[in-house]
């Protein structure tokens, strides 16, 4: 899936340091249609040869408008036939629990893990939980996911 021609993105999930929230994106303006009106994870393309930390770091700061966080911790891989997604997580206390923000992307905001929004993308039914699960297991040698669909 590393190969030439793969066209490459990151999707990252932070939570709060309860792990109770999560902070989603509702699209409102996005680049591919089938994403307008669902709840996803921060993130986007990985450019040129930025690594994907880099560019989970880049993605989630331009795509919140401001906020950097650093602290990724990657947690596994989706793809496909010439794509892959380099999945992250992380916690926080740096966002207040009520946050909520406009941003051209759509309204960034935290949502609860225990009952996910009807309009998310169907996939962090399975996402959320997954990183979830790495922070509350990090001093353990679980592995990290890797899913490739064909």
């Amino acid at each position: 899936m590393s190969g030439t021609g793969v066209k490459k993105m990151v999707l990252g999930f932070v939570f709060n340091k309860d792990l109770s929230k999560v902070l989603l994106v509702n699209r409102q303006n996005a680049k591919q249609e089938w994403q307008n009106g669902k709840d996803n994870g921060l993130g986007g393309k990985v450019e040129g040869e930025e690594t994907p930390l880099a560019a989970m770091v880049r993605e989630f700061e331009e795509e919140s408008e401001g906020i950097r966080i650093d602290n990724w911790i990657q947690f596994g891989s989706i793809g496909g036939e010439g794509w892959q997604v380099v999945l992250f997580c992380t916690t926080t206390d740096l966002i207040v629990n009520d946050f909520s923000k406009e941003t051209r992307e759509g309204l960034v905001r935290w949502c609860d893990t225990n009952q996910l929004p009807k309009t998310v993308i169907k996939n962090l039914l399975v996402l959320v939980p997954a990183a979830k699960h790495k922070l509350e297991h990090l001093n353990t040698n679980d592995t990290e996911i890797k899913l490739f669909i064909s």
